[in-house]
């Protein structure tokens, strides 16, 4: 096999590879944005209910309570779960870089 072959062979391995980081770092920001969204209803919610200023039966019964304290731990996760997300993104953004830095150099070798 001659060497030009060798390298459109692995420019060809690289473009792979620097498709699939984008596809990896895209998938990631749609998790973001599902999260995003997630964490958009419930604060929404919970806005809305203490918007509220009736007494019901729910806040009676101490349903209400319950619900927030509910709210408040699911923010939390959310939140936790963004912050690893955005981490992740990180390290998806670095891998995309160097991935697109390599299929650009073996593109300028195979243009010589």
């Amino acid at each position: 096999m001659s060497k030009l072959n060798k390298l459109r062979r692995l420019c060809d391995l690289a473009d792979m590879v620097y498709q699939n980081a984008q596809s990896q770092l895209f998938q990631e920001r749609q998790k973001e944005q599902a999260l995003r969204s997630a964490l958009d209803n419930i604060t929404t919610a919970h806005k809305s209910r203490l918007s509220k200023q009736d007494v019901d039966t729910a806040f009676l019964g101490g349903a209400d309570a319950r619900w927030q304290t509910w709210i408040e731990q699911r923010q939390t996760l959310i939140n936790s779960e963004l912050a690893m997300c955005r981490a992740r993104q990180l390290n998806l953004q670095q891998n995309l870089r160097r991935a697109f830095g390599r299929h650009q150099v073996l593109l300028s070798l195979l243009d010589e």
